[in-house]
């Protein structure tokens, strides 16, 4: 039996020569603060498998998950090491995270309470998360401290982590960005022995804001988009010489000659207003291409 090849009508192509060069522009603009690679959602879609090897062998060696299944994958192809898993564990699955070596993310008093009582944990490291005005997750700034001390105490635990998420670090407006970085440096100078990483930055912050952070000796910032070359200000990627490192390529699969009144596919949408050659392209729902975008 003959069995059919890859056709290739479609494919994502990512240029890890680009890769290469936005990981060395970001190093360079970080200066002593080391980074942490987001590769959530199977590295934004461009593939967890293919991103890591050139991050590992750039000197990365801290990453963060969205998902424990992720970090369960990702530890695979990265053995040594850390990585935080964003969301918060559950309780059942605590024993996977030490097992593994995956760090947890303590995100309310519920889950700090949780953990405690947790059994058969012992050696789990945990990131406290501090919600300075982002609002999603996060301890609030006025338990945050008392949480933090009661997870310090414990001998099970080992707090190996606090820190914070941005709202608006790519912003002009720089105001309530800083307002949030002071926040979450009031939260750690509560704890002036403390020898964990500290970790408010993203890639705006870094691309934006990076006068205003470094205070902490361990100090970690989050790259996910601006390593793919898509952060969330386009103005900033421009700026700092960043390169999308992926192009999505389809090949033309037919040609139609069209009339003037003649229209094309589903709904009419476009109609030629004069004779018109015009090449179907063989992408669709498969590729990430659905018809609402018509």
């Amino acid at each position: 039996m003959v069995l059919p090849q890859p056709g290739y009508t479609t494919f994502a192509e990512i240029d890890t020569r680009l890769l290469q060069q936005n990981i060395q522009l970001l190093k360079k603009h970080a200066g002593n603060i080391a980074l942490m690679a987001v590769i959530k959602a199977d590295a934004y879609g461009h593939g967890m498998t293919a991103i890591v090897p050139y991050l590992l062998a750039a000197g990365l060696n801290h990453f963060m998950v969205a998902t424990l299944d992720e970090a369960v994958k990702l530890r695979e192809y990265a053995p040594d090491a850390t990585i935080l898993v964003a969301s918060p564990p559950h309780p059942k699955n605590l024993p996977v995270y030490v097992a593994l070596q995956l760090d947890a993310s303590i995100t309310s008093a519920a889950i700090a309470e949780q953990v405690l009582a947790a059994k058969n944990i012992s050696g789990l490291s945990v990131h406290v998360k501090v919600d300075t005005g982002m609002n999603r997750l996060g301890l609030s700034q006025a338990v945050a401290p008392d949480t933090i001390s009661q997870l310090m105490q414990a001998s099970s635990i080992r707090v190996a982590g606090i820190w914070s998420h941005l709202a608006t670090a790519g912003d002009r407006d720089k105001t309530f960005a800083r307002r949030q970085i002071d926040a979450a440096y009031a939260v750690l100078d509560a704890f002036p022995m403390f020898d964990g990483y500290f970790h408010v930055g993203n890639s705006g912050t870094l691309l934006n804001l990076r006068d205003h952070i470094g205070r902490h000796p361990k100090e970690l910032i989050r790259l996910g988009g601006a390593l793919l070359g898509i952060p969330a200000s386009q103005r900033l990627a421009r700026q700092f010489g960043l390169k999308p490192i992926m192009a999505l390529k389809s090949r033309v699969i037919h040609i139609n000659d069209l009339q003037p009144g003649e229209s094309v596919s589903y709904g009419k949408t476009w109609t030629a207003t004069s004779a018109t050659r015009i090449a179907v392209i063989g992408a669709g729902y498969a590729d990430g291409y659905p018809s609402a975008l018509s």
